[in-house]
């Protein structure tokens, strides 16, 4: 009978053993679900946050600090009239083969001349170390600047191709890019850095020279740049060579960035936005400033 007891008393330990490793696997799943669930609460709030301070961002014009009934805050980052100087290059966000990034060399509102020299450098490719890795699809650029003649007032294209590939040029007769100006020969050289509105170090894969015109009466409007040979987006920036009478490109964009947070929670909101962005079918279409009758 006192076996028979020893032996009640050994099972009943093993099943509150048993029953307590149930229940405590019960108790952390619990709160891994309610850790997991605050979580992504949080993460909402503060995406919902940062879309409030972009929203009152784009009313506003103004960076400051926004609290929301919701226990979560934005702070907004508003920069206007980007460039800001003569040394820094406006960066676009990257665009990929369907896009175009545009830059405008004229005032972008009146058109008025305000870039006064007759190049400029054209910054493109990703590039996140240095030296810059090799990549599979080194990409290439179409430069299509526009420009008008201010004795006839008449306005022209001005293509211009570039590629960061040598070994493309034979067939596709694109421009090299030599020396310096591209890492592009399976990882060597050095990373291009260039001071951009982004950043004062932003890395790109190549940089060239872009000479549009040595006649006097041209008058540079604006500026395409397209993304070729490549299947990813591609950073893209633009800045005028020294020498510009001092001045650099145009006011002609605004960045508005926008942090959330909730809790332990942070979500960020970018937007790029640019003055009198040309229709992405204007490099496809027909141009006439005169009446086009279909015969």
């Amino acid at each position: 009978m006192k076996n028979q007891t020893g032996q009640v008393i050994i099972i009943l330990l093993l099943i509150i053993l048993v029953a307590l490793t149930i229940g405590v696997a019960i108790v952390q799943n619990s709160l891994s679900d309610v850790s997991t669930s605050t979580k992504t609460e949080q993460s909402s709030r503060a995406f919902s946050a940062a879309e409030a301070g972009i929203e009152q961002a784009l009313i506003t014009n103004t960076s400051g600090p926004v609290s929301l009934d919701n226990s979560s805050t934005a702070d907004i980052n508003v920069l206007l009239d980007l460039p800001a100087n003569a040394s820094t290059a406006l960066e676009y966000p990257p665009i990929t083969k369907a896009d175009f990034a545009q830059f405008w060399l004229a005032d972008p509102t009146t058109q008025a001349t305000f870039f006064n020299g007759s190049s400029f450098q054209v910054y493109f490719g990703n590039c996140s170390q240095n030296p810059c890795e090799a990549v599979s699809d080194k990409p290439a650029i179409e430069v299509d600047t526009v420009i008008k003649d201010s004795l006839t007032g008449n306005y022209r294209w001005d293509k211009q191709y570039f590629d960061s590939d040598g070994s493309r040029t034979n067939t596709n007769n694109f421009q090299k890019i030599n020396g310096a100006g591209c890492d592009n020969n399976m990882g060597g050289g050095s990373t291009i850095n260039a001071n951009t509105t982004n950043s004062p170090t932003s890395q790109f894969y190549c940089y060239v020279n872009v000479l549009y015109s040595s006649v006097s009466t041209d008058i540079p409007i604006l500026v395409r740049v397209r993304i070729l040979y490549s299947s990813t987006a591609q950073k893209i920036a633009l800045m005028p060579i020294p020498g510009n009478n001092g001045k650099g490109l145009p006011a002609q964009a605004t960045t508005y960035t926008s942090v959330g947070k909730s809790g332990e929670s942070i979500r960020q909101v970018k937007i790029f936005k640019e003055q009198n962005v040309v229709p992405y079918f204007f490099d496809f279409a027909i141009f006439s400033t005169a009446p086009i009758t279909k015969q």
